[in-house]
């Protein structure tokens, strides 16, 4: 089978998600054996100069081809329809992705598709209503039984057209770089945003009151880089890398003890949209298949993976007092820390990497296909 991915965001970019996940799914749908063209806007969010493959450690078994996004306020839909386009000359059996003007139009050219979605759409949306309507639909992929519950009782999307598998990662290299912190103190990391509601709130009080910790931020924009370093210059026992490309976090995570998630119950996008309630962090992935002690927050998208005293240790993501307390529970225990790590390593090495979503994903697809025939 040969599937055209049609990302959302532009590829390579230092600051969208959704880029490392269409990066990642294009890499693991191609090692489980199909044919993969990756198709992406040519935005102005674009790296240029940059390889792909390299920035996000992929393998390169598919194909990038670029679609034009042009200055004028419709470039969604024109950039979908010539996605479609292009995945039709391709001959794909499948489009596949997070482009809902790609997927709508590939449609109307009668081509099956199957589209991720990852937070609500805006209500009432038509695009939306348009997509669950057209007979081609494969169909709808979530990552939380959250978004899945969402869709079924909010918006009455039937329940066999909707599929929650959450995010994954990769099984880390055996050799993915040598660093080491030599803090003489625990080593705490934390790599992703640091927009509102990522955590960095709780990482701060953590840093002023656990000084038997050194904190490692990987990650972060200019804005945000500038704000947290000026607000916590004092202290000596934080550094921050920056944002670095994710062909080079995995060194990071293994050179900390434990890595941190405190997520808040509203995270913010770069746009300001609230998708706390949905949001599955790529980073819960990563740490799990570092194989380090997790310290996250209690909250119920991140209990749908992480569970209290067994692949990790979850703490309200509101009190402080109960975050020092966790984490002076891991510093003094490096045999927690090692049970902790060893089980959600094992957890993500039987369901969590992107190969096993990917052949997930598929049989979902084929067996609504087959149901349709």
């Amino acid at each position: 089978m040969k599937i055209a991915y049609i990302a959302s965001s532009a590829i390579p970019s230092k600051h969208s998600t959704n880029s490392v996940q269409a990066m990642k799914m294009c890499q693991a749908l191609s090692q489980n054996g199909y044919e993969v063209i990756l198709i992406a806007p040519n935005g102005s969010g674009t790296l240029r100069g940059v390889d792909p493959h390299e920035f996000y450690g992929v393998e390169r078994t598919f194909e990038i081809r670029r679609g034009p996004w042009v200055p004028f306020k419709r470039r969604s839909i024109f950039y979908g329809l010539y996605a479609a386009m292009l995945a039709k000359a391709s001959r794909a059996d499948l489009v596949y992705g997070r482009s809902k003007t790609g997927s709508y139009f590939s449609s109307l050219l009668g081509m099956p598709f199957a589209i991720e979605i990852h937070d609500p759409p805006k209500y009432p949306e038509r695009l939306f209503a348009r997509l669950i309507k057209r007979t081609q639909l494969k169909g709808i992929i979530v990552t939380t039984t959250a978004l899945r519950d969402f869709f079924v009782n909010v918006r009455r999307v039937p329940a066999d057209l909707v599929f929650a598998v959450s995010n994954g990662a990769d099984v880390p290299a055996k050799s993915p770089g040598s660093i080491v912190f030599r803090t003489g103190k625990l080593n705490v990391g934390y790599v992703g945003n640091l927009q509102s509601g990522k955590g960095m709130e709780v990482i701060a009080e953590l840093t002023q009151r656990c000084d038997w910790a050194h904190f490692h931020i990987v990650g972060g924009t200019v804005k945000d880089l500038a704000h947290w370093r000026k607000a916590l210059d004092r202290y000596a026992n934080i550094t921050f890398y920056g944002y670095l490309p994710p062909a080079e976090t995995e060194k990071y995570r293994q050179a900390c003890e434990v890595l941190l998630a405190p997520n808040q119950s509203a995270v913010l996008t770069h746009r300001g949209k609230d998708i706390g309630q949905w949001t599955s962090p790529l980073k819960i992935f990563e740490y799990m298949a570092s194989g380090k002690a997790i310290l996250g927050s209690d909250l119920p998208v991140l209990r749908e993976v992480l569970q209290d005293g067994t692949n990790a240790l979850l703490r309200p993501p509101g009190n402080i007092n109960q975050w020092v307390e966790g984490l002076q529970e891991l510093h003094k225990s490096k045999g927690l820390r090692k049970r902790l790590g060893q089980t959600a390593k094992r957890e993500f090495m039987e369901k969590y990497t992107w190969q096993a979503r990917a052949k997930k994903v598929i049989a979902f697809i084929d067996s609504h296909s087959k149901r349709d025939n």
